[in-house]
């Protein structure tokens, strides 16, 4: 289904449950391709379910759906805030497209940008299951283009970013790229692997060895691009870099302090992240800011 900001109030637990049923739609979506080629082909499939391994092993499901509607639920929130009628997303780093169509599902209108061909080619193939089973037209543009030379005729409500500033070359230019492209009032959004959590930081160490930067082509222009690996940031340090480039946070919150439990655990793990939610160790943070003149 389609959410209007009219059927999401603004309670808290009304912005869960929304996001919570669109993972269980893209759940539903993901698990088809595994066994059907209506739409991707065996490659594509291939690639979609090993991206998404940890939401199809049934005993991952409850805390991954989880994970997900707490990532999703501000920004189900800030799209039912917005004063369009048909709020507008950047999504930065769209990947697969998941976070693009779950924008469009909660009534946005989605631009989702990715460098990778074959990432862009799968999300754009995935909209015509939604078409077909759904009976529903997804407000989604899939580009693929270097994120930073995108240059958009009309400004954006929101500019959501997951995972993407640890491969971004230059974190000022990516802020400075979010302003230019935000509406007076629009929104930033960052969700990223945290430098405080011990295990995520020994991975990042780990990939570091061979080197800390590599190079992609762009698709337009076959230049090399700089991509980083894994760069993480504190929390603390991108609320400052928010301040100094013109954004007021909003909201910081730290997530993931659970491994991935079984349903009968599910609440022991959620009671586990709200005790612990004022230490900023978790493996992820979400920042958000809004855009002061």
């Amino acid at each position: 289904m389609i959410f209007t900001r009219s059927s999401i109030s603004e309670k808290e637990t009304d912005f869960y449950c929304a996001t919570n049923q669109i993972f269980e739609t893209l759940l539903e979506e993901i698990k088809f391709h595994a066994f059907s080629r209506g739409y991707l082909t065996r490659q594509d499939s291939e690639l979609l379910i090993k991206y998404y391994s940890s939401w199809t092993r049934a005993s991952n499901v409850p805390y991954t759906g989880y994970c997900f509607t707490q990532r999703l639920k501000n920004l189900a929130r800030f799209i039912s805030e917005c004063d369009n009628t048909v709020p507008s997303v950047l999504d930065c780093g769209c990947g697969m497209g998941s976070e693009s169509i779950a924008c469009t599902l909660l009534g946005a209108k989605v631009v989702g940008v990715d460098l990778s061909k074959k990432r862009i080619g799968i999300a754009k193939k995935r909209l015509g299951y939604y078409k077909d089973r759904h009976g529903i037209r997804l407000d989604v543009n899939f580009l693929c283009k270097e994120v930073l030379k995108y240059r958009p005729k009309v400004k954006f409500d929101i500019v959501y970013a997951k995972e993407f500033i640890s491969h971004v070359w230059s974190l000022p230019a990516f802020f400075k790229f979010a302003r230019d492209v935000l509406k007076e009032r629009g929104y930033l959004i960052i969700t990223d692997a945290n430098l405080f959590n011990p295990f995520i930081a020994f991975k990042a160490y780990l990939d570091h060895r061979t080197a800390l930067f590599t190079v992609v082509d762009d698709p337009e222009t076959s230049e090399k691009v700089l991509y980083a690996r894994e760069r993480l940031f504190s929390p603390r340090y991108i609320a400052k870099v928010f301040v100094q480039h013109g954004f007021k946070p909003t909201s910081t919150s730290i997530l993931g302090y659970s491994p991935c439990v079984s349903r009968r655990f599910l609440s022991f793990a959620r009671k586990l992240e709200g005790l612990a939610s004022k230490v900023p160790i978790g493996a992820a943070y979400e920042i958000s800011g809004v855009k002061i003149a």
